[in-house]
């Protein structure tokens, strides 16, 4: 669509590119107001990844395009020196990716990219070039929709089936090219034997591409797998938008997720901010202690196993807050005590925690046979033990009265009531004799040389004091309040430092609040502490311990084990699919999933199942696979009446349309998870949904909302002490003050970040506070501090092994060198960064 002519603008003394339509060409006005449009539409584009365009104009009868001159190399001049190595593949295909998804935001098609419209400059940047076949994706009033949207144009090698069929080409349509680009780049020759005419059109139309590895066996089948879901010939099989191909390019490349270049809030953010909101709160659970698995819901009836037992907790007759904890003490000890010898499965008492804010059940000391049966929906229990005890105080010698009650979940009917009176001291004597009796009654006998009271005395630590704070702690965390949990567990520790437990207890609250070198710390000394614990509380300990360390191969290793020893238990299958995701290993993942639903009782379903089935697909970039499975855990949770598992359900779903480019639905979605946490009392999970509704109004460039929505969350993570999610949306707030071009404010809100990120130990978030406070220093024309900060933020990403992280501040502080005019340090630091990615 024209020549291209290097040229020099005397006014602003720069080089650059003039394109110029042939002779005549504008004398249709049609092809005129196509011609306007196309300079219009290009002038918005302002990316690093576009070549820009500067001018429209006319001289004399010609009509010309000013646009920015790219020095460097052609792709396919690269290309005649062969194939790309995988690194260089995700590198420049993230930055195609990167720029088409700009384009497609304002409506722009490129329709002919191809390794000669690509342009790679001397600082290593991949260009797109020439936007000469760009066409408006929502055609105006004065157009023709047939004649735009439906005219074969393009280079075949390089265009979709749709396109070469004359049908209306979309985002799908550059998709398919982008496929065809990287195909090349990755093994040096085009996905189809023949280069031209009739028989390549054939070969697209109606035949699979050969696989990149038949051609190149050195690239990895992540690259290819994603390469050939780009060159799939059913547009709706492919990726539905350049930003989900760019996010699957990019997570091949390792690294975490705060890098300092992504100005923009990037929706990884959910993952990263700390353990307590892995995978946007879709296996979310803040206490975790007795080796259960993150959760709502104890898990469903299993087909074959044993039978689980619920102990729902006990009224306080003597309505003495001081003597509340005894609640939380007594049920631990006897889910302990009945668990204990492997022959009755014990729901968590957090997953009880939760049932009973789900179903807003009361305290009491038995539950009609209807309840009893919302309880068995929700949970999956087969008995459920409750009661009351009454706490006589001092005057009475401390004495306590027990009543227990077991019953049968799915008849209704009382098994048996047990009574038991002794002192404070006696307690767990106490909960040994209910403990035999109960098991007596379920025909479960105690295990060769197992003493009474064994299992229970390991559920708290050794003294009242620290009894009563764990407790305390635990009922706390449960709730949804780790600030107030972490100052009793750690009270508790002090009394007793040789309770595993109660480290890995204040493990968990650390990490809710975003101390996750402390939660580290903690972890590792359970772990250190636990050998006196039985074999899957240690391993379940072990666990957690590798998720805290981040070393997830060895935490599938720990849950995979758990699983075979224990396949009737739920929660550890789901552990497992956590781990596996995390591990880079979702199709594993998909695979447990499906293992767990073999041995569920399909009457009832689990909607934690489908969720890690979600979040497996979301890793693989399937996202319309993650959509469905997100509805589906949605609508099992709204059946069992689980309010926490729903709100966890639409995060997922609304990341999900998000992805798929449907972000009012995305809103929605997020919007109505804001409001079950909010009802369920989880004002942390509340505020993660508003942070996410307000990278929502980032995107779509509306910084006002996205300002107010940002310092609606931010308020509630400071209310609630987290730490790490203050810090992400300080960052993000920062972003926006950045975009509007407020640089005074944006420095502010990234020093508050690096403040919180240095209290918490979080190398990582420092280094990437540095990174953005260098950008700013660098908009604001401040090159010594520019450089300063990078070269801070790099040492810190190098400490931390943040491959990803160090090649982009090499890559920033390349730039900032070149502004300096220390070229030969540049080129040294672009080097380096290019050998990294």
């Amino acid at each position: 669509m024209g020549l291209v002519y290097r040229a020099h603008d005397e006014t602003l003394d720069r080089d650059v590119a003039l394109k110029v339509l042939p002779t005549g060409m504008l004398s249709d006005e049609q092809a005129r107001r196509r011609f306007r449009r196309e300079a219009l539409s290009l002038a918005k584009l302002n990316h690093p990844h576009i070549g820009g365009v500067y001018e429209f104009g006319s001289e004399g009868g010609v009509d010309f395009l000013v646009m920015e001159l790219v020095s460097g190399v052609t792709l396919d001049a690269r290309l005649a020196a062969g194939p790309m190595e995988d690194a260089e593949v995700l590198r420049y295909g993230a930055q195609l990716a990167d720029g088409l998804e700009a384009a497609h935001q304002q409506a722009i098609l490129h329709r002919d990219l191809k390794p000669s419209n690509l342009r790679i400059n001397k600082e290593g940047r991949l260009k797109i070039l020439d936007f000469g076949l760009a066409q408006w994706t929502r055609p105006e009033d004065d157009s023709d929709p047939t004649a735009t949207n439906t005219k074969v144009s393009g280079t075949v090698a390089y265009m979709s089936p749709e396109q070469l069929r004359g049908k209306n080409a979309d985002v799908r349509s550059d998709i398919y090219s982008v496929g065809a680009v990287l195909y090349e780049m990755a093994t040096g020759k085009h996905p189809y034997a023949e280069s031209s005419g009739p028989q390549l059109i054939a070969q697209i139309l109606d035949r699979p591409p050969s696989r990149p590895t038949s051609r190149n066996r050195k690239i990895s089948p992540a690259l290819e797998s994603i390469i050939l879901k780009a060159l799939d010939r059913d547009p709706d099989l492919r990726y539905q938008s350049a930003r989900e191909m760019r996010i699957d390019l990019e997570r091949l490349t390792s690294g975490s997720t705060s890098v300092a270049t992504r100005r923009r809030p990037g929706w990884p953010w959910v993952l990263a901010a700390g353990a307590a909101l892995a995978a946007a709160l879709l296996v979310w659970n803040p206490a975790d202690i007795r080796g259960r698995l993150f959760g709502w819901r104890a898990g469903s009836s299993l087909s074959h196993g044993r039978r689980s037992v619920a102990v729902v907790g006990f009224r306080n007759l003597s309505g003495k807050p001081e003597q509340a904890w005894l609640s939380t003490a007594l049920a631990e000890m006897l889910s302990t005590e009945l668990g204990g010898g492997g022959q009755l499965r014990s729901v968590p008492g957090e997953n009880i925690a939760r049932m009973k804010l789900d179903l807003s059940l009361p305290d009491a000391e038995s539950y009609a046979p209807d309840t009893l049966q919302r309880i068995r929906k929700h949970s999956g229990t087969d008995l459920v033990v409750l009661g009351s005890y009454m706490a006589m105080g001092n005057d009475a010698g401390n004495r306590i009265r027990i009543d227990f009650h077991l019953q049968d979940a799915t008849t209704g009917e009382t098994l048996a009531s047990v009574s038991e009176t002794g002192t404070e001291p006696e307690l767990l004597d106490l909960v040994a004799r209910t403990g035999s009796r109960l098991r007596s009654t379920l025909g479960v006998q105690a295990s060769a040389g197992e003493s009474a009271g064994a299992h229970a005395s390991s559920s708290l630590p050794s003294t009242n004091e620290a009894a009563r704070l764990y407790a305390e702690g635990l009922s706390k965390l449960r709730l949804f309040e780790a600030r107030e949990a972490r100052s009793l567990l750690e009270k508790a520790a002090t009394l007793d430092p040789k309770f595993a437990l109660g480290h890995a207890a204040l493990s968990e609250a650390l990490t809710n609040l975003g101390y996750d070198a402390l939660a580290r710390e903690e972890a590792q000394k359970a772990f250190d502490l636990s050998a006196s614990l039985s074999r899957d509380e240690r391993l379940m300990i072990e666990g957690r311990l590798r998720e805290a360390t981040r070393e997830w191969p060895k935490a599938v290793e720990t849950y995979r084990t758990l699983w075979r020893f224990f396949p009737d238990n739920l929660e550890y299958g789901l552990r497992l699919a956590t781990a596996q995701t995390a591990a880079g290993q979702p199709k594993e993942a998909l695979a447990t999933v499906e293992e767990m639903r073999r041995a569920t009782d399909s009457a009832n379903g689990d909607p934690r199942i489908d969720l890690a089935e979600a979040k497996a697909y979301d890793k693989l970039g399937s996202f319309k696979q993650s959509l469905a499975a997100a509805q589906t855990a949605s609508k099992i949770g709204e059946a069992n009446g689980a309010r926490l598992v729903v709100a966890q359900s639409r995060i997922a779903e609304g990341w999900a349309w998000e992805r798929l480019g449907e972000r009012s639905k995305a809103g929605v979605a997020f919007a109505e998870a804001h409001d079950l946490f909010s009802a369920a009392g989880d004002k942390r999970g509340a505020a993660t949904a508003t942070h996410l509704n307000g990278h929502l109004l980032y995107d779509q460039g509306n910084y006002a909302e996205a300002n107010r929505t940002y310092q609606t969350a931010l308020a509630v993570f400071r209310e609630t002490g987290d730490q790490q999610s203050a810090a992400a949306t300080l960052n993000n707030l920062g972003n926006v003050a950045n975009d509007i071009g407020d640089f005074p404010k944006a420095m502010s809100y990234y020093e508050q970040t690096l403040a919180i990120d240095r209290e918490t130990g979080s190398k990582g978030g420092m280094a990437g506070a540095l990174g953005n406070m260098a950008n700013v220093f660098d908009s604001m024309g401040d090159l010594a501090n520019a450089r300063k900060k990078n070269e801070e933020g790099l040492a810190m990403f190098r400490e931390v092994g943040d491959q990803r992280g160090t090649a982009s501040t090499l890559g920033n502080l390349g730039n900032v060198l070149v502004e300096i005019g220390e070229l030969t340090a540049a080129r040294q630091h672009y080097e380096e960064g290019l050998k990294i990615q």
